[in-house]
């Protein structure tokens, strides 16, 4: 007996030893897991007055209740929160104001689409004047600008190409400006000056004479005129009064935006 004990506390010594020189892991107390609280729940001992006996109905309820489902803590902290509470705060919700200016906006009238056409000369405008008469006053108006001449002192008038050659030089001797037309209604030869009257046409055909270019005519290029042009203010109610009337009267006139 002596000698067990001798031993047994040998033995502690060295443990002791080995301890306080660091041979020996440190441990320390770890909490208790969830698997070791419930079996610690398990091995409790059962009270009496805690036991209640279940008819065969509650008994049959219980068993048809589906059990519920455990959320592990860290799964419960890191599930996503739902799309639509995402979208709730991301999206900022759209003032009144806002929105009834909107529908404000969506519900105004359409705006009337105004279209011009012109300048017309007292001869183009007369083809349109039956059809503006069954217009109603306000779907159109006219407004009218004077349009000035031009007058042309013209030297030529023969195809003889010697003839216009020969005019060429007597021109360039002289010092004359000039222009040789081609292509002009009156005819090939030469315009020496184009005026915004016709007096001034007619003083530039004295001036000609004195200097020897004598047989020049005075050709009215643009006769004077009044010009009138037409603006539709709304052209949507003139097409539902003329329908396809309107476009065939204007010509080379084309309608075009105010």
């Amino acid at each position: 007996m002596l000698r067990a004990f001798i031993v047994l506390l040998a033995a502690a010594n060295l443990l002791l030893f080995a301890w306080t020189q660091g041979y020996l892991p440190a441990t320390t107390p770890q909490p208790p897991t969830a698997a070791a609280s419930r079996s610690d729940a398990a091995l409790a001992p059962i009270e009496p007055q805690a036991i209640v006996l279940l008819d065969a109905e509650t008994f049959a309820a219980l068993q048809a209740t589906p059990p519920l489902a455990t959320v592990e803590p860290q799964q419960a902290q890191e599930a996503p929160a739902p799309a639509s509470e995402v979208a709730a705060v991301a999206a900022p919700a759209t003032p009144p104001a806002d929105a009834a200016q909107a529908q404000g906006d969506a519900n105004a009238p359409a705006q009337p689409v105004c279209r011009v056409a012109g300048p017309f000369t007292d001869a183009q405008l007369e083809p349109l004047r039956a059809a503006l008469a069954d217009l109603a006053p306000a779907l159109w108006r006219s407004t009218q600008t004077s349009q000035s001449g031009r007058w042309m002192v013209f030297w030529g008038g023969v195809d003889d190409e010697l003839l216009i050659n020969a005019r060429l030089a007597e021109l360039q001797a002289a010092d004359i400006a000039h222009e040789r037309l081609r292509n002009h209604p009156a005819g090939p030869g030469f315009s020496l000056g184009r005026f915004s009257t016709e007096a001034g046409a007619e003083q530039q055909q004295r001036a000609l004479a004195q200097h020897g270019i004598n047989g020049t005519a005075i050709v009215i290029e643009r006769a004077p005129a009044v010009l009138t042009t037409i603006e539709f203010p709304d052209y949507a109610a003139v097409q539902a009064q003329l329908g396809n009337r309107l476009l065939p009267l204007l010509g080379d006139q084309a309608l075009r935006p105010c």
